[in-house]
């Protein structure tokens, strides 16, 4: 099963992760690895040939007692404790061991030292090139310095060398790109990036169970809603049906039409008014002695008006008006007629 390429999103969220982490034991033992593969180195044992030592020397200011060496990975943490570096500027030097390695020829050799060279060098260019302020170089001679291994330690004469001469192997190129991170620290993104994946899928999947269990939520309100419905209706459906058997107390109204045989439901409710019905028709009998029959003569229906519950007073006479007393047509008319007045009445 061929694993899917890492998108750009996931390689920038996994490096974010990876260099807020604190320096570990995995990532020590990684660089250690990583630069003990970029050149070789001869061992202490090596075979004297001719009667002369093997070219270059285990080292210029040592003599024939071969002094003990700590491994890159103790010379590693040595170093992490005392200079506190942080994980982006101690995992930028795999990208400059790197590029070393490309540079060199495959039958390069070096002293037994020359990979903790390599590696200091690495370290150095790293931390300043990403870092406003770091060690000056005779802090990091001073760091070399290990318990237990004598006289083990670089001088400031050999860090100033070692930096100059990692600058030029590399041609001044100390440019890192994201790709160069994401290439080198695979090994370490790969895990944060399938942690994400696992995270995100449990994520979906609980968002889908929350989906469903609503969707089976509304389903099961909707269910109840069409299995009450009809009963609803049924008993609306009742209750009309009894209202209209249910007898009235109220007298029926009189209908106008003479087909209808059962009075309506809505004219059963409406109040009893007197007011409302129309007057039967004045009707006299006469006894005609000329043809022996009988005659009847109806009177006109007198339309009824309905009788107002409040009314305006009746006056038998017309309230005598108000008498005015002043001048004869008032203004310009009252002083061309000098001033006679009047009263009405």
């Amino acid at each position: 099963m061929s694993r899917s390429t890492p998108t750009m999103a996931s390689n920038k969220a996994a490096l974010d992760y990876f260099i807020s982490l604190p320096v570990s034991k995995e990532m020590i033992s990684h660089l250690a690895g990583v630069a003990s593969q970029v050149i070789r180195c001869e061992t202490p044992s090596a075979p004297v040939k001719n009667g002369q030592l093997i070219t270059p020397p285990d080292s210029p200011s040592q003599g024939p007692a071969s002094p003990a060496l700590p491994s890159v990975e103790a010379f590693i943490t040595s170093l992490v404790e005392k200079s506190h570096v942080q994980v982006p500027t101690l995992m930028s030097s795999l990208v400059y061991l790197a590029r070393l390695k490309a540079r060199l020829p495959p039958v390069a050799k070096g002293m037994r030292c020359t990979v903790h060279r390599i590696f200091l060098a690495s370290l150095i260019l790293a931390a300043k090139n990403l870092n406003d302020s770091s060690p000056k170089n005779k802090h990091w001679a001073r760091y070399t310095n290990m318990r237990g291994f004598g006289s083990f330690g670089f001088s400031i004469t050999e860090v100033n060398l070692m930096e100059k001469q990692m600058l030029f192997l590399l041609d001044w190129d100390l440019r890192i790109r994201p790709d160069d991170l994401y290439t080198h620290l695979e090994p370490f993104l790969a895990p944060i990036r399938s942690y994400f994946a696992d995270q995100e899928r449990i994520r979906a999947a609980r968002q889908r169970k929350i989906e469903m269990e609503e969707f089976a939520h509304q389903a099961a309100l909707a269910e109840e809603k069409q299995h009450y419905a009809p009963s609803q209706r049924t008993v609306r459906m009742n209750s009309v049906a009894s209202s209209a058997r249910t007898p009235s107390l109220s007298p029926p109204s009189r209908s106008s039409s003479s087909n209808s045989t059962s009075p309506d439901i809505d004219s059963l409710n409406e109040p009893f008014e007197p007011a409302n019905m129309a007057p039967e028709p004045m009707y006299i009998h006469n006894y005609d002695n000329e043809s022996g029959a009988v005659v009847v003569h109806f009177e006109p229906l007198v339309p009824m008006t309905k009788t107002p519950h409040h009314r305006l007073p009746v006056y038998d006479e017309k309230p005598a008006k108000k008498a005015r007393i002043g001048p004869v047509g008032g203004g310009f008319l009252s002083r061309f007629l000098g001033g006679q007045t009047r009263t009405a009445v």
